[in-house]
């Protein structure tokens, strides 16, 4: 099983942190590739994992990082046992081959115009 950790900014795109996002673009656009190309490999599975905040971001103070974790659907922080259980779950190759899990409470479904640091530091 191989599990390709990209971003929720595969989904939820945003112009903060250009270099590092087109690297998580990259690498998302391989995750179908070698899907399809280990598709007759018995028991090779690719999966994306993509988790949103979790740790706090370049210069963050707490009280910024506590608002940015919060930018969700569920207005709450993700934590990293939610990210290691998928990666479980992940590794455990129940899934079809291919496919990417979200862990992020929800923030990939969001439009958000910034990366939460800037929308933590702009009062969103």
């Amino acid at each position: 099983v191989v599990i390709h950790v990209t971003d929720m900014k595969i989904e939820n795109t945003n112009p903060d942190f250009f270099s590092y996002t087109m690297s998580k673009h990259a690498l998302a656009g391989t995750i179908g590739m070698l899907a399809k190309g280990h598709a007759d490999d018995t028991g090779v599975r690719v999966y994306g994992l993509a988790p949103g905040a979790v740790l706090a971001s370049h210069d963050q103070r707490e009280e910024e990082t506590e608002i940015s974790h919060r930018l969700n659907l569920l207005q709450r922080k993700t934590g990293a046992g939610e990210i290691a259980d998928t990666a479980l779950f992940l590794a455990s190759g129940a899934l079809a081959s291919g496919q990417t899990i979200f862990v992020d409470s929800g923030q990939h479904l969001l439009d958000q115009p910034r990366d939460v640091i800037w929308l933590a530091r702009e009062g969103a």
